[in-house]
């Protein structure tokens, strides 16, 4: 199952005049018996919202007030996601005679045209406020509060990612949220701005247009998605026009022999996915790939052990590159067979990892797998030629890019391999450009974009010299019960390693790692991981401890057998 969540607006969406027919009621309830999460996404208080539908316990969570509190139906436990309203300022609006206005927990809820006096109370309170629209209602609430960030926040309570969710609404205030669904929809009704927007508009108003939809997505899945819509930019074709590798495209192959590009064109890619939000995973066996930024190094050592890392990296969203430099070639089929079964089940209960990139797929996809491949995480495999990679592997690829200079015999022995019809013979890629073919259509010449990074096989760097008392790091914790330097980033990792849990939780979670790694060390791409650990869901101190020593090490020259440790 690829769409394993459904996100609705109520007034206008599933409900007309605050009414949810029948009809649309059973819709919703096939959806979560399919075994997908609901999730209302409204601009209503609580209890406005349950005085005027009594089922809403059929939803999983319930995003109230436009995104600034949160409800657990089955608990009955609310989570406030904003601080509530100011009381002067409410008290000024009562003053001036506002009429119809609501204060809900965090929201201060009126109507046009009060939006101009409304106004200008924010602006004498001093306040960092904001105001919505929605078919004339008008509700303030702190800045960055909306319905977007309260999907976020009950997407992460459930454990699914927005990519993995269908959106559906109607208002001007359900941009945010539809924006970071991985497919989008508005009912006929809806604004002209939401429809100009949306993946799909559909023909039906209200629940009519609903009920269709969850009916398509019953059926379709991953295809209820247009072809079309989202996809990953591949680069120009010769006469200057994008061309892309579709979302609702099956596994992409990326063929070529070495120094033809194949990397390059892949890191390319990978920063788009990861600047889309949407969660990977690379299995790496060479190396290629130690040194993206937005990604986290692994280097596997144990099975179990390295698995079990994965797993948490993976939960974490923090996009592992399993780097499997090292190990033996029959244990190498082994890791990367094992981290490809735990990617699908952790995408089939998350949505994420979106895509799994196995670089050198020959040495895990060679043979047979034991039990089919699905589609999600969509997979990109690079390899030499095709013929190195098993039937059913083969049999599974929706997009071929083929580079170098024999990318027309490449594109044509697939064909022979899979009993694809060769398509009919075109432009011969010249230097610098590629064959890309979305099957069934035609291939194209294009000239493959560039990535933003360099592609860099390994820093080298050393790891031992002295940055200066004045600009060594030093563990102190929150009360200064602890005063431990680390003079680089190999004295960093052995002091980490030894001072309290509470100590490398106070800095980490206080930022202090990644401006020293910023400021002092310059390394762009390690503050980032200090960052993305600093956000990610809560871990143990000995599993971010590791992150950071397992990103260092492959990037950075350590004394032989050093900070080989394990916390």
């Amino acid at each position: 199952m690829h769409f394993l969540g459904l996100a609705v607006d109520f007034d206008g969406t599933i409900a007309r005049d605050g009414v949810v027919d029948v009809a649309t009621r059973d819709a919703l309830a096939a959806v979560r018996a399919s075994g997908r999460r609901l999730i209302m996404v409204t601009g209503r208080e609580q209890h406005d919202l349950v005085a005027c539908f009594p089922e809403y316990a059929m939803f999983d969570r319930i995003v109230l007030e436009n995104g600034a509190v949160l409800l657990d139906p089955a608990t009955g436990q609310l989570r406030m996601l904003a601080p509530p309203p100011d009381p002067a300022l409410v008290d000024h609006l009562h003053r001036l005679g506002i009429a119809n206005m609501s204060v809900g927990l965090s929201v201060i809820a009126a109507w046009e045209p009060d939006q101009v006096r409304i106004l200008d109370a924010i602006r004498l309170s001093g306040l960092e406020l904001q105001i919505t629209f929605n078919k004339g209602a008008v509700m303030v609430l702190p800045t960055g509060v909306n319905k977007g960030s309260g999907l976020l926040a009950a997407a992460a309570d459930l454990a699914i990612v927005p990519p993995s969710i269908v959106g559906v609404g109607d208002g001007e205030n359900d941009h945010s949220f539809l924006r970071i669904c991985g497919c989008s929809a508005a009912v006929a009704n809806a604004v002209a701005s939401l429809r100009s927007e949306v993946d799909i508009v559909l023909a039906g108003d209200h629940g009519d247009g609903v009920v269709a939809l969850l009916a398509d997505l019953q059926r379709l899945d991953a295809d209820l998605l247009p072809e079309g819509r989202r996809g990953i930019d591949a680069g120009l074709d010769r006469n200057g026009k994008p061309v892309r590798i579709s979302a609702t495209s099956r596994n992409i192959l990326i063929l070529g022999p070495s120094m033809s590009g194949k990397s390059t064109f892949a890191t390319m890619l990978i920063e788009q996915v990861i600047g889309a939000g949407l969660g990977l995973a690379i299995l790496d066996p060479e190396g290629d790939y130690v040194a993206l930024a937005g990604t986290t190094i692994l280097d596997a050592d144990g099975l179990d052990k390295s698995l079990h890392s994965f797993g948490l990296l993976l939960a974490a969203r923090l996009n592992p590159v399993l780097a499997l430099r090292g190990i033996d070639p029959a244990r190498r089929r082994q890791f990367m067979r094992a981290a490809l079964d735990l990617s699908v089940t952790t995408a089939e209960a998350s949505g994420t990892p979106s895509y799994l990139v196995i670089d050198e797929a020959h040495q895990g996809l060679s043979m047979p797998l034991d039990k089919p491949l699905v589609d999600h995480p969509r997979l990109v495999l690079l390899t030499l030629s095709a013929d190195l990679l098993a039937a059913d592997t083969l049999a599974s690829i929706g997009t071929v890019c083929a580079l170098g200079p024999n990318a027309d015999f490449l594109l044509s022995h697939f064909c022979h391999l899979t009993g694809h019809v060769p398509p009919l013979a075109g432009e011969i890629p010249e230097a610098g450009e590629m064959l890309l073919w979305n099957i069934p259509h035609q291939p194209v010449v294009l000239r493959p974009g560039a990535p933003d990074q360099q592609h860099v096989r390994h820093a080298g760097k050393y790891a031992t010299g002295d940055v200066g008392r004045e600009r060594s790091f030093y563990f102190r914790g929150a009360h200064n019960t602890q005063l431990l330097p680390a003079r680089n980033l190999y004295e960093f990792l052995e002091v980490g390693r030894e001072v309290d849990d509470a100590v490398w939780s106070h800095h980490l979670y206080n930022g202090d790692f990644e401006r020293w790694f910023a400021s002092v060390i310059r390394d762009p791409a390690l503050a980032d991981l200090a960052r993305r650990l600093r956000h990610a869901p809560a871990a143990p101190a000995s599993a971010t401890w590791a992150a950071l020593q397992t990103s260092i090490m492959s990037r950075y020259c350590l004394p032989a057998g050093e900070a080989k440790g394990s916390a």
